[in-house]
């Protein structure tokens, strides 16, 4: 199915570009037949034609053109990917194709009608820079859509933080989007909640710092945040305890950035983001977890009625 799906899509995208081609060569012709008249007694040619020479011209134009595309295959090149060495398919195709349409013309005296070599260049040199500025606006167009449906499919971020850990997780998020393998390139952060006023409206690679972290919960709503990722990883208990505290009252997923040095000493590459892990229980204690004796206690309540008091 998701095979059958695909060459849909690349069928859809030829034949998009066809029409666009050929709409390209056939708007072209007639602009220039209109344009050069005024400019012909400038240029000591006569370039002007009537109706007919014009439609048997532009006729003869598409077919030939089209088919001297297909065979450079302009139409079977992945243009997202296209370099600037592709484009000289368009080049050549529809130079080729120009040229083979006037000697048919010309040679085979089709009902015996003349067509200006002049015009049939002047159109070939306007064809090649369109269908090339084309391909370009369409390689653009494509791939700001493909970015922008990816991002809705990804996880919304809010980042605690904008320091060194904060520029060390955008960059490789930023990294991971050519990495199929890289589990960062599932987020998509979109803004940095930072206590330092110096930092406020400004931009950490290039992700804006919207505000404080007493606006956790507002900011939160506002950007629509799946996930809140806490990357103050030296900072003191009782701050990370407050922090936190206002993060579990979002619905947002919390997560955690390790002391960067653990970062450092168990990964040589120095990736951050397979260290960022979810929040616990611990993580809001401000204080090293109490573990108690298993054995003991169970010695020591075996066969009692307990009441347990806190929670």
């Amino acid at each position: 199915m998701d095979k059958w799906v695909v060459t849909v899509k690349l069928n859809l995208r030829k034949i998009i570009l066809i029409f666009a081609d050929l709409f390209i060569i056939g708007i072209t012709d007639i602009v220039t037949a209109w344009a050069l008249p005024m400019v012909s007694n400038y240029l000591g040619h006569n370039y002007i034609l009537g109706y007919r020479e014009l439609f048997v011209a532009i006729g003869f134009n598409m077919i030939f053109c089209f088919l001297s595309l297909w065979t450079f295959g302009a139409y079977s090149i992945m243009w997202r990917y296209a370099k600037v060495r592709d484009y000289t398919s368009c080049l050549f195709g529809v130079l080729l194709g120009s040229f083979i349409s006037i000697f048919v013309l010309n040679a085979m005296n089709f009902e015996h009608i003349t067509i200006p070599k002049g015009y049939i260049l002047i159109c070939a040199m306007e064809e090649v820079l369109f269908t090339c500025l084309f391909r370009v606006a369409f390689r653009k167009t494509f791939l700001t859509v493909a970015k922008s449906e990816r991002k809705k499919m990804k996880k919304r971020v809010m980042i605690i933080g904008a320091g060194r850990a904060c520029k060390m997780i955008l960059k490789e998020i930023e990294n991971a989007e050519s990495d199929p393998n890289n589990n960062a390139r599932i987020y998509n952060p979109v803004c940095i909640v930072d206590d330092d006023i110096a930092k406020q409206h400004k931009k950490v690679e290039n992700v804006p710092v919207v505000g404080t972290t007493r606006e956790i919960l507002e900011v939160s709503k506002i950007y629509e945040i799946d996930v809140i990722i806490f990357a103050i990883p030296s900072c003191r208990e009782e701050i990370r305890k407050r922090i936190i505290e206002r993060c579990s009252e979002t619905k947002c997923d919390i997560k955690i950035v390790p002391y960067l040095g653990e970062v450092f000493l168990e990964n040589d590459k120095g990736s951050i983001m397979t260290h960022v892990k979810d929040i616990k229980i611990e993580d809001l204690l401000g204080r090293e977890p109490i573990v108690l004796g298993k054995e003991n206690v169970t010695e020591g309540l075996n066969g009692k009625v307990v009441m347990v008091t806190g929670a």
